[in-house]
């Protein structure tokens, strides 16, 4: 019932894993946090993702705004597009 954007992203992801613990992980589910000694760019190309979203634990949350604060890391520099008319 309260706004939460200005409070940074670890906190926000406190109350989100508050809220989400007793809900079934079908319905809320807390993305997992990797170690900086963790190959997170092996894993999720191992997964066949797209990339990484790295943010800023101290980062609040700016809807449209790209500030650097949350940077994507893609595994592939171009993609394959179809243009059908």
């Amino acid at each position: 019932g309260q706004p939460v954007r200005t409070l940074p992203y670890r906190q926000r992801r406190e109350l989100l894993a508050e809220l989400a613990g007793d809900l079934p992980s079908d319905v809320a589910r807390v993305p997992r946090t990797f170690a900086h000694d963790e190959d997170l760019f092996g894993v999720t190309l191992a997964m066949e993702l797209e990339g990484v979203v790295a943010k800023r634990l101290d980062a609040p949350y700016r809807p449209g705004q790209r500030d650097g604060r949350w940077i994507k890391h893609k595994h592939r520099r171009s993609e394959r597009l179809s243009i059908v008319g």
